[in-house]
């Protein structure tokens, strides 16, 4: 079949019979399970869907996978391979007659039928090509060297008359909606200039066109594929096909938008979660000192009745107070600044993960559980920098970090290791602990579902190794500058 592979041999016969079997016969060489021998035999009729050939008796069987190849006088360059697999057989004197349903692409399967027909410009004007394409699921439009309409399907999207009444005019005539596509550095005409001169395919995906006015515009979505056709070496030709991925696009926008709004509210839920551990620690010194403020004031009403002076006393309390105090003070600071600047927005578009580690490490400093932990830090000093959004990072380690100190809240010796490295055009950075091990895949964990956010955003590559007692998580991230 052209593009669809895995049908049954029933299957493939009912999808060959609705559509008509021209009678046309093309030499053909290949090459099959039975027999690894150059094989020949000849066409008696083309479908879109497959052919069926007449070659000499046994040498093709019932499921054979069949790959096509060119005679060894012509250039193996001008085509790709095309395969197929035997869907029947039927025997007809000494020979065999096979119908083989094609698998490969269509633009590879016309090319090969045109290199191999001894009159190329007959199957060019016969109804084969209109077929072809008529059966295709996306609009299509085979076009020759001076870009003049060949053939074109009568799918056609918003174009106004009979498709086939413009047959012979150019491209860049026609009324299709080829020259209406829009799309940042796109222009049709050239596209399709370069595809017939280099011999290359271009494709665009998602180009739009506007429709209506606009009080009631509507935006439509294209993918536009350009591939060229080696027909011989005077003969060139190029298939345009036009695929509507208007529904698709529209589907990828609410979905992008659905994750913007769900990536702001991590956010929010990230900062609350190191604010609601912050206030829990708050609240242990503020106990405190008005504990003490209590206590003293008891001391001193007590010292002035007694007429006598404790001022000593005084200032060992005055002391302690002043310790609790700067220790609210430096749990503040830290959630206040880090909440300012997310913000106002990081200003930096470059990253490197030594200064990342050093601001993810002072924003859990404050935490009671997190003092208990041994950091141990192995950076590279030359690290490269890369682009990114440097609060996607930092709220990222923050939350790996969180998830790692909790599951080492039972442990008596809590160790964790960190190391910046370069990894041929990576860099680098693992982190390694002595907890038990998070459970992969790690965005599985809704405080770590950012690592998913990572991966779309920057193409991270995140791999976990180890187990229980022993588990790195290692990020790798291409570089953005040497």
């Amino acid at each position: 079949m052209l593009g669809q592979k895995g049908l049954t041999a029933d299957s493939a016969g009912r999808e060959r019979r609705k559509f008509p079997r021209l009678p046309v016969q093309i030499p053909v060489y290949f090459t099959s399970n039975s027999s690894h021998k150059h094989q020949s035999g000849l066409t008696r009729d083309i479908s879109p869907h497959g052919l069926k050939i007449v070659a000499r008796k046994g040498k093709m069987r019932m499921n054979d996978k069949v790959r096509f190849i060119l005679p060894e006088s012509r250039s193996v360059e001008q085509v790709q391979g095309i395969s197929g697999r035997v869907v029947w057989t039927s025997a007809e004197n000494d020979r065999l007659m096979s119908g083989v349903s094609l698998e490969s692409r269509i633009e590879d399967v016309l090319s090969y039928l045109l290199l191999m027909s001894s009159s190329q410009d007959a199957l060019l004007s016969s109804s084969f090509f209109q077929s072809i394409l008529d059966s295709l699921p996306d609009a299509s439009i085979l076009l020759d060297s001076q870009l003049k309409i060949i053939a074109i399907s009568s799918n056609q999207p918003l174009l106004p008359g009979d498709p086939s009444s413009f047959r012979g005019e150019k491209i860049s005539e026609a009324p299709t909606i080829i020259k209406q596509l829009g799309g940042k550095g796109f222009d049709a005409k050239k596209a399709i200039s370069e595809c017939l001169f280099s011999g290359k395919s271009r494709c665009f995906s998602a180009l739009p066109l506007k429709l209506g006015s606009k009080e009631y515009a509507e935006e439509r979505y294209f993918n536009l594929d350009v591939r060229p056709l080696a027909a011989g070496p005077d003969k060139e030709l190029i298939l345009v096909q036009i695929k509507d991925v208007t529904v698709l696009c529209k589907l990828k926008e609410k979905i992008r938008e659905r994750n913007q709004a769900l990536w702001s509210q991590y956010k929010f839920m990230t900062m609350g979660h190191i604010v609601d551990e912050l206030l829990e620690d708050i609240i242990s010194p503020l106990s405190a000192l008005v504990g003490r403020l209590d206590l003293l004031t008891m001391k001193m009403t007590s010292a002035h009745e007694a007429g006598g002076a404790a001022t000593d006393e005084w200032l060992r309390e005055l002391h302690i107070m002043d310790g609790l105090v700067e220790q609210i003070t430096e749990y503040c600071t830290v959630a206040a600044k880090r909440r300012e600047r997310e913000k106002l927005g990081s200003l930096e578009k470059t990253i490197s993960f030594n200064k990342l580690i050093d601001e993810t490490l002072l924003v859990l400093k404050p935490k009671s559980s997190f003092r208990e932990v041994n950091i141990h830090l192995k950076f590279r000093k030359d690290l490269p920098e890369f682009e990114g959004d440097y609060f996607d990072w930092l709220n990222a380690l923050i939350a790996l970090f969180q998830a790692i100190i909790k599951e080492m809240r039972s442990q008596a010796k809590k160790e964790i290791s960190v190391v910046t490295d370069v990894e041929g055009d990576a860099v680098l950075l693992s982190v390694s602990h002595n907890a038990r091990a998070l459970k992969i895949p790690l965005e599985r964990k809704m405080e770590l579902g950012i690592l998913e956010v990572l991966r779309d955003k920057y193409g991270v590559s995140i791999k976990i190794s180890g187990s229980n007692g022993c588990q790195t998580i290692t990020f790798l991230v291409k570089k953005g500058k040497d």
